[in-house]
């Protein structure tokens, strides 16, 4: 627009909306004053100024709290719905700056506007600036599943620079103040250059939450994938009759861990020699650990044993030095043979307790389940 004509119109101060030149936006009216000024738009030439508040929670914004730079539409239709609101559609025709804003006695806004004109929409530059922001919007409506694709089809098919970025800045979902950045220049090369950097960066934010999205799908199904085999394991277990032996070796593995807690530190040495009455021949703290593990657990299966099982003295303990009593009857007490003597639990226990067999001496053994042959 080149006219320097001022025009006196009726205004509606929007709440984070932008409406930009030759394009159809809805909106619905609710305020008193708005409903004033649509009444008074609808009454005369239907043409309306429409600029956005600075601050969107205030409800009756006064003059120096609404941006000067807005869009002189028409009302193209209206409809009051029950609530008493009315349902606007309205299409903008170009932008213009509000030179003054008062009040009428009735309260709605009126608006002396100047049109703004648009400068700078020929050359190679602006051509080569609308190719790369039709490719770029593309883009962005391919990764924006929200966008529907039909308005890549009738905004491809703009071919004024002008009409172009302004149909593209209609479409984006941005800020507020991205949008009326972009209604407010008037140079044509300008407002492109900007909406290729708006568009550059909501491309990459958009790709930035499809890759989080994607993560995050990934790990419940993995998540979901794990309940199901697990569910499926318990289930099978219980048919074959198995659905407590794991419970059962829990509880055993606590019992020794309880037994073993309060003295774990008595008789340890240092430097990896045994002290007074301790468990093993020249067993260090990293060696003792494993071997009393191993010790109470034999010392428990004992005690489970009926006592006609183990009444019977073992013999004497070959370690030199030993003064333990009863220690022919520890973890590894060898039968006259010289064979490793086996320590079998009572029938309600599955577990079997194997030595070694050098020199009769307590040294770590292991835990086995009956029937093991060591």
């Amino acid at each position: 627009m080149t006219t320097a004509k001022v025009l006196r119109v009726p205004m509606v101060p929007l709440r984070e909306a932008v409406v930009f030149p030759r394009t159809m936006v809805p909106f619905v009216v609710g305020r008193r004053s708005s409903l004033k000024a649509l009444e008074r738009t609808l009454e005369g030439s239907r043409k309306i100024f429409l600029a956005c508040q600075r601050d969107p929670g205030v409800d009756d914004p006064q003059p120096e709290e609404i941006h000067s730079v807005g869009t002189v539409a028409t009302v193209v239709q209206s409809l009051k719905v029950a609530s008493g609101n009315v349902r606007m559609l309205v299409e903008g025709e170009f932008r213009a700056r509000a030179v003054e804003i008062v009040r009428a006695p009735d309260g709605h806004l009126v608006a002396e506007v100047l049109a703004l004109s648009e400068k700078g929409d020929s050359g190679p530059e602006v051509e080569e600036l609308c190719r790369t922001v039709s490719r770029l919007f593309e883009s962005y409506v391919k990764h924006n599943p929200a966008l529907p694709a039909e308005a890549v089809l009738s905004t491809l098919k703009v071919s004024q620079p002008s009409r172009l970025a302004d149909t593209i800045a209609a479409h984006l979902a941005v800020s507020a103040e991205i949008r009326q950045d972009l209604l407010e220049r008037h140079l044509v090369r300008e407002r492109l250059e900007r909406l290729v950097r708006v568009l550059e960066m909501e491309i990459e934010r958009l790709q930035l939450d499809q890759t989080v999205d994607s993560r995050v799908k990934e790990q419940l199904e993995q998540a979901q994938r794990e309940y199901y085999l697990s569910e499926k394991i318990k289930a099978i277990q219980k048919e074959l009759g198995r659905a407590g032996r794991d419970d059962e070796f829990e509880q055993l593995r606590l019992r020794i861990e309880g037994v073993r807690s309060p003295g774990r530190g008595a008789g340890e040495g240092t430097g990896g020699a045994p002290a007074a009455g301790g468990d093993g021949p020249g067993l260090g703290r990293g060696d003792r650990e494993p071997y009393l593990a191993r010790l109470v657990a034999c010392r428990a299966l004992e005690n489970a044993q009926p006592r006609e099982a183990r009444s019977a003295p073992g013999p004497p303990d070959s370690r030199p030095g030993s003064s333990r009593p009863g220690a022919g009857q520890g973890a590894n007490s060898r039968a006259p043979g010289g064979e490793p003597a086996r320590i079998e639990a009572s029938p309600e226990h599955d577990l079997v307790f194997c030595g070694s067999p050098r020199g009769g001496e307590d040294i770590p053994g292991s835990l086995h389940r009956r029937g093991h042959r060591p």
